[in-house]
């Protein structure tokens, strides 16, 4: 299973398991004159781009703070504070207005998205913008557990490269956090 599914996920993976049993009993039956690692093998390619693409918005926003992780702060987000984002030990806080001016036309249908893999925090059931500093900032919320491997994913392929997630030397959103 994929880190971090949410119930929706699993259930998507436990059908696709069901595909590797069905894929062994063809094997006994004849049907199939594979091995059944071919057939679990299979099985992971489409699960591994299955949620690659479902969580094709996670990587975006996480791109979007690997690229921009100078310009984010620890903390709620503040009036009159400027970040591209703003962290907190479980959340990233992205402004409306940031997220809005990345994303563009792709705002709505990635909040749909977030929202369907539960990795966006809603204040109220209708509202995707969550209230901060007395109302003066509003800001889309998505739970940090969501994005941490693919953050540590894009620092990993930094440090391979030699190169640093951010100018501040900072290797890891863990060595940001402390």
């Amino acid at each position: 299973m994929p880190v971090n599914c949410g119930d929706g996920e699993r259930r998507v993976i436990k059908f696709l398991a069901a595909a590797v049993v069905a894929g062994h009993i063809a094997i006994k039956a004849g049907v199939f004159d594979c091995e059944p690692e071919t057939v679990e093998a299979a099985v992971k390619t489409i699960i591994g781009e299955w949620w690659y693409e479902r969580g094709g918005v996670l990587r975006r926003i996480a791109e979007f703070l690997h690229a921009n992780f100078d310009d984010t702060k620890e903390g709620l987000p503040k009036r009159r504070v400027m970040a591209a984002a703003f962290f907190d030990d479980r959340h990233v806080m992205i402004p409306e207005q940031v997220f809005e001016d990345e994303f563009g036309d792709d705002c709505k249908a990635m909040l749909a998205e977030l929202k369907s893999i539960n990795a966006l925090v809603r204040e109220q059931p209708n509202r995707n913008k969550c209230r901060f500093d007395n109302n003066n900032v509003w800001a889309y919320v998505i739970k940090l557990d969501r994005l941490e491997p693919i953050l540590n994913e894009l620092s990993e392929r930094d440090e391979a490269a030699g190169g640093k997630a951010s100018d501040s030397g900072l290797s890891s959103l863990e060595e940001a956090m402390e």
